[in-house]
């Protein structure tokens, strides 16, 4: 049985893109965000690759028009069953922003996965309304093993209950409020004469007591460390 179309170029896009170092290259050749490549050929794409985007993958690379839909790399009916399914095993979730985090109990219900920054596979068991945070500041850097550099993303398990010692994110909204500013809080839970705080890894940063009108969205399941 011959595949679609749509996987073909999926596939090949893929394969493109693995040859020049993956999907923030890819965006970059094509002009394009990495959530937008990501939502075509990521982890669990949400969109089909359209004429104008294979002619502009094609014109980017140096292929003759409808290079992209054609098998140009063997894959088999059955090996790309295999492969979507060790990729369907995987929990995806969305990379939001810092403002986002802060409104997640709000938001989660209904957030829309196109609304993200892009998608995140993740290789741990979590909640399934968890998210992703892309560190924006030096908070939560050290030069100990235990650190978040600008750049890394973290993966928050919503719900999750913390304890000593774990790296937690804290909301701050009181009501959903669509014109806040307001950004989410990060840092290691700690207890202190009967306070809880959260406190970033880095020294230079002040500690934040955890009071009633907070709300401790999760704790940090892992940590991908981004390369540039």
């Amino acid at each position: 049985m011959s595949r679609n179309v749509k996987d073909i170029r999926r596939d090949n896009m893929r394969a493109l893109a693995e040859s020049i170092g993956g999907i923030t290259a890819m965006a970059e050749r094509l002009g394009k965000s990495q959530s937008q490549i990501s939502h075509l050929i990521g982890y669990t794409p949400i969109k089909n690759i359209g004429d104008r985007i294979a002619a502009e993958v094609e014109k980017a690379f140096g292929k003759p028009f409808g290079w992209l839909d054609r098998d140009h790399f063997g894959i088999t009916e059955e090996a790309a069953t295999h492969a979507q399914r060790i990729v369907s095993q995987y929990i995806t979730v969305p990379l939001i922003s810092w403002v986002e985090a802060n409104q997640w109990q709000y938001l989660q219900k209904d957030y829309p996965p196109t609304r993200a920054e892009t998608i995140i596979p993740v290789i741990t068991k979590i909640n399934k309304k968890s998210f992703a945070l892309r560190m924006h500041n030096d908070s939560m850097q050290t030069n100990h093993s235990l650190t978040i550099p600008h750049g890394a993303v973290a993966v928050i398990d919503i719900g999750a209950k913390p304890k000593q010692g774990d790296l937690i994110v804290v909301a701050n909204a009181k009501k959903y409020d669509p014109d806040s500013k307001q950004e989410a809080l990060m840092g290691q839970y700690t207890t202190e004469g009967g306070r809880r705080l959260v406190k970033p890894l880095n020294d230079k940063h002040q500690a934040t007591e955890i009071n009633s009108n907070m709300i401790i969205n999760g704790v940090i399941r892992q940590i991908i460390h981004v390369f540039e």
